[in-house]
């Protein structure tokens, strides 16, 4: 009995209501309807506009060249259009052809004029620059010049002569070292350089200028030495270097002797450079280096300029 109650309980429980059905809804009219639900249209995506790049025509060569031109008139302009001007005018000499030719030069001597006056007046003052400067004109003051670089080269060659000497290398019977010993003699009197006389063949000169010469014996050779009159600058221990085959006058063997000492480093440039007669001797720009933005810029250039001069 039980069963049979609760299998009617679930009959119940499962059957549709007769009130959710079409009688139901009465209120609703004989001949209503449901209206069909309207479409949804999609909406289109906007296809993105494609960027359009805009390309510019390859210049013609005439363009190129156009453009690469200078500027009429100027210094760059000229130095390539003054000479054809001129040829043209010296092949065909009409009125118009030579006019134009004498107007460009006209212009050229005026830019000429121009950029010296303006170099006088940045010259004038400045100890890099000017000339005047560097050596003065004027007898007095050049005689002033060169008598203060020569009592200075003096000096050094008497510093010199205290570890410096020459080598005089010379035959028996050649005339021109007859002639040097005469030099060398007074080299050794002014200023106190030792002399060592080494002759080629073991002969002692006319005369025996040098009683004390020494024998080759091979040391000729050795230093490739194969003419005479030939003279050496020793510096022992540093080394030694040949500084003339031949004939030397006074001054040309103190130069030369300076000069080697200088690049050999046995004396100080900077006091091989006082022995030339010259205000500013500290002052050079053979090795300035600047950069590529100084190379561009004037201001920048000057300013590097300044900043290795004194």
């Amino acid at each position: 009995m039980a069963l049979a109650v609760a299998f009617t309980v679930n009959i119940a429980g499962a059957a549709p209501s007769v009130h959710d059905g079409f009688y139901d809804q009465h209120e609703r009219g004989w001949f209503w309807y449901e209206p069909l639900p309207e479409k949804i249209k999609p909406e289109k995506k906007k296809k993105p506009k494609p960027n359009i790049v805009q390309i510019q025509p390859a210049p013609t060569p005439e363009q190129t060249s156009k453009a690469q031109e200078p500027k009429p008139l100027s210094a760059e302009w000229l130095s390539v259009n003054l000479p054809k001007y001129r040829r043209r005018a010296l092949d065909t000499p009409s009125d118009t052809n030579v006019r134009a030719y004498m107007y460009l030069q006209r212009v050229s001597i005026d830019k000429a004029d121009k950029f010296a006056a303006v170099s006088q007046r940045v010259v004038q003052g400045n100890r890099v620059l000017d000339e005047y400067a560097q050596y003065p004109q004027g007898t007095s003051f050049v005689q002033a010049m060169q008598q203060d670089a020569t009592n200075f080269r003096d000096n050094i060659l008497r510093d010199m002569a205290k570890d410096t000497g020459l080598i005089f290398f010379f035959e028996s019977k050649c005339p021109y070292c007859r002639l040097e010993v005469k030099v060398l003699k007074t080299m050794q009197r002014l200023y106190g350089i030792d002399i060592v006389p080494v002759s080629l063949d073991n002969k002692p000169l006319p005369g025996n200028p040098f009683p004390d010469f020494r024998n080759a014996n091979g040391v000729g050779e050795h230093l490739g030495i194969t003419s005479t009159p030939t003279i050496v600058l020793a510096h022992p221990p540093d080394g030694m270097q040949v500084i003339a085959h031949g004939l030397l006058s006074l001054e040309e063997l103190k130069s030369r002797m300076l000069s080697v000492a200088a690049q050999r480093g046995w004396i100080n440039p900077a006091a091989y450079e006082r022995t030339k007669p010259s205000n500013q001797h500290v002052i050079s720009l053979a090795d300035l280096e600047i950069t590529p933005e100084q190379a561009e810029d004037p201001d920048l250039l000057v300013e590097a300029i300044k900043a290795r001069t004194p």
